[in-house]
């Protein structure tokens, strides 16, 4: 049962760092040819942001991560 449990948490791990790697994926490719992308706000909504500006957004996150 536990080992079960460590793989299921292994495998969810694998799934979130795959789609984490597709989404930057997708905003890098949106950000060079300057389209918009459509994020969640938080409140049940939507609003559409420049990707360069969420790249950039991104890259102050992981940045602030690795300290």
């Amino acid at each position: 049962m536990k080992a079960e449990i460590q793989n299921a948490d292994r495998l969810s791990k694998r799934i979130i760092f795959g789609v984490r790697k597709a989404v930057r994926k997708m905003i890098e490719e949106r950000a060079a040819i300057d389209e918009v992308v459509m994020v969640g706000d938080g409140e049940e909504g939507f609003k559409y942001v420049p990707a360069k500006d969420l790249l950039e957004s991104l890259k102050n996150s992981d940045e602030n991560a690795d300290k």
